[in-house]
């Protein structure tokens, strides 16, 4: 007799025994359910706990250390200039400009206001920067960018996104707003006016007398150019540019110096990678550039970005640099980078001075490329290792046979998607 089994009869086979399908067991549906139980491995509640506390800490710290005077001040001069610039675009916003509002509206539009750009910012910025062209060429003439290569078949199994990742991610942004707005505190302490941003009100342009034909207006004066200023404005451009570029370089030097360190020491320290940094290189091929980027532990991500704000503080306060446009290029560069360094696809700037493949090797053997963006620190400490694939390497990742022919790779043709007779790539 046949057990705790089932007999099925088909038209083509007399007997086929199947077994029966397991019940779940209570301890597996217990760990399918809840909010906690999501987490990709089992005991990891008190990191992610760690996690949410260290972003609401940040949120309160912010809270605690904003003037608030000042930022009633700065959100009403934001609210004005968008309700006149709204205003001035043919919506009728008069009456909601004119009404006596709650003193916390501005504030809160302008908090949105800032955490929307940001997030837009973060999804639409690789968009901006073209990837590397292969040299390949298809049927229409067409080029294909070029992928960072494997290095391990680990590194083809993509990390889903789970729910704990997804709170990390929302968590993370939603203490960007603050973060900036304490950057641009520290941008006005350097002579940045708020003033200069948005103006206190909005003149429409008048209508001229007579509708201009094709462009030409004849009532217009024409348009005298003053070569006087003109002189004075590229002298004043001359004199400004090396300083901004010299500050720019002190910038990042001494950030990728601080967070060499730190960023090392979340790796060699154990404690600190288990219940910070391990959360990060879930995903060992990052190739979601907004989503890897900021799927990071709380921790890391906010002691990371007030780092920033840290180092120009101190340029700022003891070396006695100040340079507001260098200042935020720094920002808006080191964002920048940051993302396109989590995508799949090459990347690099002139000269070396950075290159995507270099964090996809981090994230490949975890222990070497700390620096976030150039290698300069690493090749000092000696925790440098380029981007290279052997022939060997690239025959196991591509799961081919030691006879087989493996696929040629090199760090300026290699098309990830492209499957050959002999594998993928």
């Amino acid at each position: 007799p046949v057990h705790n089994q089932k007999i099925e009869i088909g038209f083509l086979d007399y007997f086929k025994v199947t077994a029966p399908a397991p019940s779940p067991s209570p301890k597996a549906e217990k760990n399918s359910l809840g909010f906690l139980a999501l987490a990709p491995k089992k005991g990891r509640e008190g990191t992610i706990l760690l996690s949410w506390g260290a972003a609401a800490m940040t949120m309160c710290l912010q809270v605690v250390f904003t003037n608030w005077d000042r930022l009633g001040t700065d959100s009403q001069a934001f609210w004005d200039f968008m309700c006149s610039k709204l205003a001035s675009e043919g919506l009728f916003l008069d009456p909601l400009a004119s009404t006596d509002l709650s003193a916390d509206l501005p504030a809160v539009a302008l908090y949105i206001f800032m955490w929307v750009n940001i997030v837009g910012f973060l999804f639409v910025m690789p968009n901006a920067f073209p990837p590397q062209q292969s040299d390949d060429v298809d049927s229409e003439g067409n080029t294909k960018p070029m992928e960072v290569p494997h290095r391990s078949r680990q590194q083809k199994v993509q990390h889903k996104l789970t729910n704990v990742d997804c709170s990390y991610i929302l968590l993370n942004t939603l203490t960007m707003p603050g973060f900036f707005y304490h950057f641009f505190c520290l941008l006005r302490s350097w002579g940045l006016s708020l003033e200069t941003l948005f103006p206190p009100t909005m003149v429409p342009p008048v209508a001229p007398a007579i509708v201009p034909a094709m462009g030409l207006s004849p009532t217009l004066p024409p348009i005298e150019l003053d070569v006087d200023a003109a002189l004075a404005a590229i002298a004043m451009v001359s004199e400004a540019l090396p300083e901004a570029v010299g500050a720019l370089t002190l910038y990042f030097l001494a950030y990728e110096l601080v967070y060499y360190r730190w960023h090392r020491s979340l790796h060699e320290v154990p404690f600190l990678y288990k219940w910070v940094h391990k959360h990060h290189h879930q995903q060992t091929y990052p190739d979601r550039p907004a989503l890897d980027t900021l799927n990071t532990a709380c921790v890391e991500s906010c002691v990371g970005t007030y780092m920033q704000l840290g180092v120009l503080w101190f340029c700022g306060e003891y070396l006695g640099v100040k340079n507001v446009p260098a200042g935020i290029m720094f920002f808006e560069i080191a964002g920048w980078l940051s993302v396109l360094e989590h995508d799949k696809f090459e990347r690099a700037l002139p000269f070396g001075m950075w290159k995507a493949n270099e964090h996809h090797m981090h994230h490949a053997f975890v222990k070497c490329n700390y620096a976030p963006y150039s290698a300069l620190w690493d090749k000092v400490f000696g925790t440098w290792k380029p981007f290279k694939q052997t022939t060997a390497e690239a025959r196991r990742v591509a799961n081919l046979g030691p006879g087989a022919e493996a696929p040629v790779v090199s760090i300026t043709s290699v098309m990830q998607n492209n499957t050959t007779a002999s594998g993928e790539a």
